[in-house]
């Protein structure tokens, strides 16, 4: 952008805070406080690590509402907390699926892998926690150790590729893995699953806490006859590990915190129509649901927050000033929130024009006669 240099030299910026709608983790500290929603979101991290049960809450958003942000601030939140396994997932961008819901399982098992693998824990402490596991799980144990222990390289990238979906092994690879059976089969990977869930718990994590992103986006990579697929699974997951054989030991909760536009949550709707006269996944999950949060507009209060954090936040020192770094005036805020009708992106959006053209011309405040007159030149 235009006067980089006088961004940073007189307001400490290093760049118009405005310029980008797509949410990331270095807006979090300008986070602009949902109150209610967030002290519903603590509850239910908190709740994670207790032992009443699994959990699923679903976060509503139209798009550009803030949602990913959200559900960020929210993982944010939930890594904070020492004996909870924080992992992210989003689904845009998946390929075709060639067996639908054993994909959304993989992404499981990759992601708490991952997510153990950052934590650096020794390999001799993992190495113990595997161990404790039940030989009734003898495959998943010597996968899991390999990738987590084994010292081989390739036995470590055949174990990972296997266990995340990316190759099916042939007989010679299953020899050098030490199994028998390929992840072929729902049953199977939630067998993984449990193993898994199983050295968490061992290893001193309460549970494990999805933030999940563009869940619906699963919906578009299988016909409309296969969705409920994905329904019947999570239904499932919530359950967990009932039904299957053989595991009646400690394991890691699941918590799945699932953001979802207002499309896909109306989607679900609909099929949970469709299913009241015939049956089926859907409203078995509508009542396991712990909690349902729901996005709204930003009030005007909300927005003057959020245009004061922005232009608070000194990124070059990393730090919040007590003033905006930029003035504006309170019509200023009346303007954005009148133009916008609260939506979020549409506050950035305006913001940005107004502050560029401030920058470019020099002004000293932002009111809201030249946001005017910006918005009219620009056409906007």
């Amino acid at each position: 952008m235009r006067n980089n240099n006088l961004l940073e030299r007189k307001y400490n910026l290093t760049e118009n805070p405005f310029t980008s709608t797509t949410a990331s983790n270095k807006w979090l500290d300008t986070w602009t406080n949902r109150t209610q929603e967030l002290e519903k979101w603590r509850k239910f991290i908190k709740a994670s690590k207790k032992g009443q049960g699994n959990q699923i809450a679903f976060l509503i958003g139209e798009y550009g509402r803030g949602k990913t942000l959200s559900l960020l601030k929210i993982f944010y939140e939930a890594s904070s907390e020492v004996d909870l396994m924080p992992i992210y997932l989003n689904f845009q961008g998946e390929q075709k699926v060639k067996k639908v819901g054993i994909d959304f399982l993989f992404r499981l098992l990759r992601g708490i892998l991952e997510a153990i693998k950052d934590k650096h824990i020794n390999r001799t402490k993992l190495a113990h926690a595997l161990d404790k596991i039940s030989d009734d799980l003898s495959e998943p144990k010597d996968v899991i150790k390999a990738i987590l222990v084994d010292k081989e390289q390739e036995n470590r990238k055949l174990a990972e590729y296997f266990i995340s979906g990316q190759i099916q092994p042939n007989k010679k690879e299953l020899r050098q893995l030490g199994i028998i059976r390929k992840i072929d089969d729902v049953e199977i990977a939630k067998e993984y699953l449990a193993a898994l869930l199983i050295l968490l718990w061992n290893i001193g994590y309460k549970g494990t806490f999805f933030a999940v992103d563009e869940f619906e986006y699963l919906f578009s990579l299988v016909p409309k006859s296969q969705r409920a697929i994905y329904i019947a699974l999570l239904r499932g997951l919530y359950d967990f590990p009932v039904g299957m054989k053989s595991v009646d030991v400690q394991m890691a909760k699941l918590n799945f915190f699932i953001a979802i536009s207002e499309g896909g949550w109306n989607s679900l709707k609909e099929m949970d129509t469709q299913e009241r006269g015939q049956g089926g996944p859907v409203q078995p999950l509508m009542r396991r649901i712990t909690l349902k949060s729901t996005l709204l507009p930003f009030s005007k209060l909300e927005t003057r927050e959020l245009i004061k954090n922005r232009l608070s936040y000194d990124r070059v020192r990393g730090t919040r000033s007590a003033k905006p770094l930029i003035p504006f005036s309170d019509d200023f805020v009346s303007f954005v929130f009148e133009k916008a009708n609260g939506e979020l992106w549409r506050t950035i959006f305006i913001c940005s024009h107004v502050l560029d053209a401030g920058l470019e011309k020099g002004v000293s405040i932002l009111n809201k006669v030249f946001a005017e007159k910006v918005m009219k030149e620009r056409n906007i």
